[in-house]
Parts: C-alpha cells; structure tokens; sequence
C-alpha cells in the first residue's frame, strides 16, 4: 500500500466542485477489478460532508456540507 497526493479532484457532470490537495492511498484491488470496482471512498473523505446519500438504484452519491 502506498499514499500519493491528488492535487485537484472533481466529480458530478454540472459545475463539479474541485477539491484538493487530497491524500489518498493507493492499493491493489486485486480480483475486485472484475466486478467492476474503481476505487474505494474512505471515511476521511465522506466525514467532510455533513450528509451522505447513496442512491442505489442510479449508481449516485450526494454529499451536503
């Protein structure tokens, strides 16, 4: 497992935010791959937001500060 530094990160299609600098941890996902896994977001990420939604059904996340 190694850590590099994400200097802008955005997401979403209309006026994304731009975070950053981030720190993030970069590790294998070995046979996750397959199943269509890109990444993980962690918990030190998410607790910035005061509100998570996870929308299953649209594959969406909303986060409110």
């Amino acid at each position: 497992m190694q850590t590099t530094r994400i200097d802008k990160f955005s997401f979403g299609y209309d006026n994304p935010p731009t975070l950053g600098p981030l720190l993030a941890v970069v590790q294998d996902t070995g046979s996750l791959g397959p199943m269509g896994l890109d990444g993980i977001i962690g918990l030190s990420f998410l607790g910035q937001y005061a509100c998570t939604e996870i929308n299953m059904e649209t594959s969406e996340i909303s986060l409110y500060k």
